[in-house]
């Protein structure tokens, strides 16, 4: 993945096109499982760097009430839109509304590259301090929503609650 993100950041794209390449790649071989279990300890240690550093990029100075709408508004939509793609996508091969609607919630926090991209945005002066804080804020909040949700959509099926943990 490090060698695909900088063979992309030396031909001029984002090494985020480089990395998603490469777990593409990897996502068709035989040794996924020892893969996974590798990247699931590297995680460990990476991800509370990452968000740490996309964290120290938020200037809490100019946060005010427009940025909270703006958060706000970001939330709604972004929530909307990824509920509704997954659970469309889980209707038409599950044919169950509650497990599309735990699917459905279940892929809403799913904002890490959101961060990614808004850093490297910020970092280009494409977006400015208020946004990249609105859009931060937004992973937070879809993050902080769908888990409540889905602990409470969970908690009315345990024993399904139990197969997603193993």
């Amino acid at each position: 993945a490090f060698i695909m993100a900088a063979i992309a950041g030396a031909l001029g794209l984002s090494p985020v096109i480089g990395s998603y390449a490469a777990g593409m790649a990897v996502a068709e071989s035989k040794a996924l499982a020892r893969i996974k279990e590798f990247i699931r300890h590297i995680n460990q240690i990476f991800s509370p760097v990452f968000f740490t550093v996309m964290g120290a990029k938020i200037n809490l100075t100019i946060f005010n009430d427009q940025i909270l709408f703006g958060m706000v508004i970001l939330t709604v939509i972004a929530f909307s839109l990824k509920f509704a793609g997954s659970f469309l996508t889980s209707m038409l091969k599950l044919k169950d509304v509650s497990k599309g609607i735990r699917v459905g919630i279940g892929m809403v926090p799913r904002g890490e590259l959101s961060i990614v991209i808004a850093s490297i945005a910020l970092a280009s002066n494409i977006i400015s301090d208020a946004i990249y804080m609105e859009i931060a804020g937004m992973v937070i909040l879809t993050s902080l929503t769908s888990s409540i949700l889905l602990s409470k959509l969970y908690e009315a099926v345990p024993a399904e609650a139990e197969a997603v943990l193993e």
